[in-house]
């Protein structure tokens, strides 16, 4: 078994062919292990008797194209591509590398939750990955076609659409949602009046940079600004000390935002509130640290339960954990500097239930997105702050809610939202979204490409529409 996927599929591989087989694997890391010589991986492909799982990640397969090619000559191999849509680029490097490769394997498998993030034309490359000699055959219709078929919406399309998914329709296994029957999860939001001094800088904050995105919506540059600014409104909304930071040092090393921080560097340009910032976190801890600190303590602990904290900004999950800690509530991090040994250790020990070490894990979406199930014996998430990427919250939520929750067993999200807030807006336009990706996900085949989650225009539309209602 030859396994191409991230990094953070490798040990769910590894484990879940015990639960499968009731024996462990011995299995080849390729990637992921800087220990691992080029001398030691081209030894394991061409040993007469190699290991029976080798897991090597997407960008590891150009490097050892040739290689990979010899081995699957000389074995009887299952080629597995996890987390397939990194390969939908038909013209990109790792597209080109496993097609190649596909070529010489014995069976063939793509396992995805996105197989059109974009559009009709990313499941050209999947097609070509599982069946090289065949897939014309099969699809019907070149790739340019596809891309045409995607940008036109007319009702003359739909014959087209019809046509494309009869023809691939015998050749894929789509399981939705609801066909898992999962018990209903219970959602709580939880509202938390600011204190006095965060009130008086979330309101100076947010009065400065109203104005701004009234004026800004329209160019890019603009709105790269835009979207600063609103992450500034959300850190300002949760902890006002992230403002004292540079953008780049509070975003995880993970999070596609980074490129904003390459041309945004405002300060806060009045004394008086610059200096009740610098001092806010002397007074006390952010009022949301305090409230998910009680939540944790008067209903979780108590009923023996876990709980992932789920933060955008990495000092956020710093400071929380301290706090935690100092609370001698033991608390552990899955977030972009943690290296894979780690994060590994912490996933196995986590999902054990009869493993107590620690009951909190604070999380960053980005860095724990893929291929990581939690819901073993994680049965709570809170939500300290969301951004209103809609495809993220929902692949966070599916980390405790999917296929093998115990009997009998509830899930609970915990919304927490600073009253009078970018809060509300969000946590508004994201049940919106969520509910048009949901009937998008129920779809044969889900384009994913309607909903906008980048487009800031909506969010900025609804907070100046709150904040003049406030106002």
């Amino acid at each position: 078994l030859l396994v191409i996927g991230p990094l953070s599929s490798f040990y769910a591989w590894e484990s879940e062919y015990f639960e499968c087989f009731g024996h462990a694997i011995d299995s080849q890391r390729m990637s992921g292990d800087a220990s691992i010589s080029r001398s030691q991986k081209e030894n394991h492909l061409y040993s007469t008797n190699p290991k029976e799982l080798t897991l090597i990640s997407h960008a590891g397969i150009p490097i050892l194209e040739h290689e990979i090619i010899d081995f699957l000559k000389q074995h009887k191999v299952m080629v597995v591509v996890d987390e397939a849509h990194r390969i939908k680029n038909a013209e990109g490097v790792w597209g080109t590398s496993a097609v190649e490769i596909a070529k010489e394997a014995t069976a063939r498998v793509i396992l995805t939750g996105t197989p059109v993030p974009n559009g009709y034309e990313d499941l050209y490359n999947l097609y070509r990955f599982i069946y090289p000699f065949k897939y014309q055959d099969i699809l019907q219709i070149h790739y340019g076609q596809l891309k045409e078929m995607t940008k036109n919406t007319l009702a003359s399309n739909e014959s087209r659409v019809k046509q494309f998914i009869n023809n691939i329709n015998p050749y894929f296994i789509r399981i939705k949602k609801s066909d898992l029957e999962l018990p209903e999860a219970k959602e709580t939001t939880i509202m938390v009046k600011m204190d006095e001094h965060q009130r008086e800088i979330y309101d100076f904050i947010e009065g400065k940079y109203i104005p701004q995105l009234s004026q800004n919506i329209g160019s890019t540059l603009k709105g790269t600004l835009n979207k600063a600014k609103l992450i500034r409104l959300r850190q300002a909304a949760t902890n006002p000390a992230l403002l004292l930071k540079s953008l780049k040092d509070t975003l995880d090393t993970e999070d596609p935002d980074l490129h904003v921080t390459e041309i945004y560097n405002e300060s806060i340009d009045d004394f008086e509130i610059f200096q009740k910032i610098v001092n806010y976190n002397k007074i006390q801890a952010p009022q949301k640290f305090q409230e998910v600190k009680n939540l944790i303590e008067t209903d979780i602990l108590p009923n023996n339960g876990k709980v992932i904290i789920w933060t955008i900004f990495v000092q956020n999950a710093d400071e929380l954990q301290t706090l935690l800690e100092q609370s001698g509530i033991k608390t552990k991090l899955l977030i972009g500097r943690v290296p894979q040994e780690e994060r590994e250790y912490v996933v196995k020990n986590f999902n054990n239930p009869e493993h107590n070490e620690f009951q909190v894990v604070i999380a960053n979406p980005f860095s724990v997105s893929e291929s990581i199930s939690l819901h073993k014996a994680c049965h709570n998430a809170i939500y300290l702050e969301r951004d209103y990427n809609a495809a993220n919250f929902l692949q966070s939520k599916d980390r405790i809610h999917r296929v093998g929750l115990p009997d009998g067993v509830e899930t609970n999200y915990y919304y927490f939202i600073s009253e009078h807030s970018i809060d509300s807006v969000i946590d508004d336009r994201l049940n919106t979204k969520v509910e048009r990706m949901e009937k998008i996900i129920d779809e044969e085949i889900p384009l994913f490409n309607r909903i906008k989650d980048d487009d800031d225009t909506e969010i900025i539309t609804a907070l100046l529409k709150d904040y003049a209602q406030r106002a």
